[in-house]
């Protein structure tokens, strides 16, 4: 009788175990694959469709997560980041940066720790946050000198002389400048970035004649439209306005316009505005033909603010839904355990009192046994 007690009893244990062992699973079934999603991100971005990519890649980090986020799944988050700051949505591209930065898995070396803390410096520095651009601009350099990273820190110098320059203390940015160029005196983007940026700091100070040789410089190395369209000023201010609407047609000549593209917008509209502006009094045909433009990439722009901002709060209010998701699938499982520990003290518990039963029998029985045995005696 007490043997198939205990089998039972055994079986319903392994039943409730099995449960408890299967609940995590249960939110894995169904929805797309990690490949899918990854190969419909990298088919946005070959179309240069960056909104969709953006969401592409976060759907990609969410697919990780059934097993924890995984080291594909933070790198792809990261690729979020990258993109929403691309799209000039600053804030959603450092919480995305954040919740890679603040993870202890091995993925995050240190080298990927020195370009997350650059990023969210440069984020917070485009949203006009100097004190903590400042903070992970600092916290980057550290690391880039500490691997030997001298691209990057280069590239950190430059961004921090930014933060420098927006708080209008134009000294240090230029310092700051000159360290970049003593690391990539003639390399490419940097250097060219490196001059224009000197050049933008004299151009502040009304030191017209400095500011022109450095945006000279910065030609010298790299046609780039903020080059182009920042000497067209200085001209402005010397009095040379064809060699001023020369440098803001070069520079609508110059500029990659994407509809995604919002940097190159920029660059494009603001020489719209300044070729506009030059034809207001002199020819009208020509001012509404580039005031059209402008308008017409301001919509542009407004149209792509509206599609990162839909998408930056879809991708917030999902994982608000993941949190709550992840809060019931704890409860469920916190139950399961409590079910099962119930179960296992219940069955300890019966198992004991049928022990205890069982010995009292045999001794009842034994009593008898000896009882009969002593009356049979006599």
């Amino acid at each position: 009788m007490i043997r198939p007690v205990l089998l039972l009893l055994s079986l319903f244990i392994f039943i409730q175990s099995s449960k408890a062992q299967n609940i995590d699973s249960l939110s894995s079934i169904g929805g797309l694959g990690p490949s899918s999603w990854e190969h419909m991100a990298t088919a946005a971005m070959e179309r240069d469709d960056r909104v969709s990519a953006t969401y592409y890649y976060f759907e990609l980090a969410n697919s990780y997560k059934d097993d924890g986020l995984t080291g594909e799944g933070l790198l792809a988050l990261k690729k979020v980041g990258n993109l929403m700051h691309g799209l000039r949505n600053f804030k959603a591209a450092r919480v995305y940066y954040y919740q890679v930065l603040h993870t202890n898995h091995t993925v995050v070396s240190d080298t990927l720790r020195g370009h997350l803390n650059y990023n969210i410096g440069l984020a917070a520095s485009e949203n006009e946050d100097d004190s903590l651009a400042m903070v992970y601009l600092d916290t980057a350099i550290s690391i880039y000198q500490k691997l030997g990273l001298q691209a990057d820190l280069a590239d950190a110098y430059i961004e921090r002389g930014i933060v420098f320059w927006n708080r209008s203390q134009y000294a240090n940015a230029v310092h700051n400048y000159e360290l970049a160029l003593k690391i990539a005196p003639k390399e490419g983007n940097r250097a060219a970035r490196a001059y224009n940026n000197i050049g933008n700091a004299y151009l502040k100070q009304r030191r017209f004649a400095e500011a022109k040789t450095f945006f000279e410089r910065s030609l010298s190395i790299e046609l780039m439209a903020e080059s182009l369209n920042n000497i067209g000023e200085v001209y402005l201010v010397d009095g040379n306005r064809d060699s001023a609407l020369y440098c803001f047609k070069r520079t609508l000549s110059i500029v990659d316009i994407k509809k995604d593209d919002a940097e190159a917008l920029g660059e494009y509209k603001r020489a719209l505005l300044l070729l506009s502006e030059q034809y207001k009094d002199t020819d009208l045909r020509s001012y509404r033909q580039y005031m059209e433009l402008w308008k017409a990439h301001i919509v542009d722009e407004q149209d792509l603010l509206r599609k990162t901002e839909e998408l930056a709060s879809y991708m917030a209010g999902q994982a608000a839904i993941a949190r709550i998701n992840q809060s019931k699938e704890e409860r469920l499982k916190l139950k399961a355990e409590q079910r099962l520990r119930f179960w296992s003290i219940f069955v300890v518990v019966v198992l004991f009192l049928g022990y205890i039963l069982y010995q009292s029998y045999r001794r009842n029985q034994k009593g008898k046994l000896d009882f009969l045995l002593e009356h049979s005696k006599l």
